[in-house]
């Protein structure tokens, strides 16, 4: 079987975790996440990942070492990767896609969900330590950070959309449609 890479981007709540987890229950795919060497090297440094931290981590390093920095990372992991279904989450920069596009087994699927079911969503995963009590000007002022502006651009290149405002076998079934693909 051939590998295939199917890298999400998505705003923040939009559902790319919970696309790449039923990806992995149902298919066994394998996870990368470009948050995961950001929170490593800030969890070595005895810093709390909270979205603050991982945005001003992201632009130093970035910005020290190239906009493509972790999309070098996510396609050397997936290369090396013997697994044939890998899934790469949070892509938010058109850099992030840079080391990948261009891999013949890589397809790029945009998520996409209304501001207020994203925001209600946030606070329930409370996945990042400031996300806990979260206020809606906060919600809005991570949307307009530097991180989050660009993402609408990446989602321009997908290959495909996937609105996430309905319920959750909606998106499995729209999910198993492109593993079907």
């Amino acid at each position: 079987m051939n590998k295939r890479i199917i890298g999400f981007v998505g705003k923040q709540g939009a559902g790319k975790d919970t696309c790449t987890d039923y990806l992995r229950e149902k298919y066994g795919a394998t996870i990368f996440k470009f948050s995961t060497p950001m929170k490593d090297c800030l969890e070595r440094l005895n810093l709390p990942a909270t979205r603050e931290n991982l945005i001003l981590f992201s632009k130093v390093t970035r910005e020290t070492f190239g906009q493509d920095l972790y999309a070098k990372i996510m396609a050397l992991d997936a290369t090396n990767a013997d697994d044939t279904l890998i899934t790469i989450n949070n892509i938010r920069r058109s850099g992030d896609i840079s080391a990948l596009k261009n891999m013949p087994e890589f397809t790029l699927i945009a998520i996409d969900a209304p501001a207020r079911i994203r925001y209600g969503r946030i606070l329930v995963r409370k996945e990042k330590e400031d996300e806990n009590n979260m206020t809606w000007e906060q919600f809005e002022a991570y949307e307009r950070a530097e991180t989050e502006s660009t993402i609408p651009e990446v989602m321009a290149q997908a290959v495909s959309t996937i609105d996430n405002s309905g319920t959750l076998e909606e998106l499995r079934v729209r999910l198993d449609e492109i593993m079907n693909y």
